[in-house]
């Protein structure tokens, strides 16, 4: 008997001994890797995908897995869940990095224009060092990957990384400030 499974990247079949193994896998370990993946993520909902990618992952790589009591099986499946909880990670900071900067943008003014929104974005950028606004400018306004931020720039990526995280808050200050002073008057 074999079972479909398609996850639109052409593979598309397990056979019955396969999603056996898998349940056996399951019934075993399924807790401790609840548990893997929840250490890292801090929610319900994105352990269980972290669990779910795992199983997934595992069930192309079947054929490593031996003995499925012994110990080394237990830590490859203990890898593959922290692997697959550590990539949701990434994606999410991805996601809040995208979001943070939408929020500064959308705070800083109404924009009337694509044009004024061009010259209010690069006004905001200006305010902070050039170190930050370099790697700000890549990754958001043209879009690069971290990679491709860090080749660009020749430095590390996690320099980058870190760089992006200093550059967005000095932004929020920038225009949290900006936006209090409009609001409420300086004595200058």
């Amino acid at each position: 008997v074999i079972i479909n499974k398609n996850r639109g990247d052409g593979k598309v079949l397990w056979k019955q001994n396969d999603v056996k193994k898998l349940s056996r896998l399951y019934e075993l370990y399924e807790n401790k890797m609840y548990y893997v993946a929840y250490a890292i993520l801090r929610d319900e909902w994105q352990a269980e995908d972290a669990v779910q990618d795992a199983f997934i992952k595992l069930g192309d790589h079947l054929k490593q897995i031996k003995d499925i009591e012994s110990y080394a099986t237990k830590q490859y499946i203990i890898q593959t869940t922290r692997n697959s909880a550590i990539d949701l990670y990434r994606k999410n900071q991805k996601s809040i990095e995208k979001l943070e900067l939408c929020e500064v943008m959308e705070n800083s003014s109404p924009f009337s224009s694509e044009y004024e929104e061009f010259e209010i974005a690069n006004s905001i950028l200006e305010k902070i060092p050039q170190i930050y606004r370099d790697v700000i400018r890549l990754r958001y306004v043209e879009q690069l990957s971290v990679k491709e931020t860090a080749k660009e720039l020749k430095l590390k990526e996690n320099v980058v990384r870190k760089r992006c995280e200093r550059g967005l808050k000095l932004l929020k200050k920038k225009i949290g400030g900006d936006i209090y002073e409009k609001n409420h008057g300086t004595d200058d």
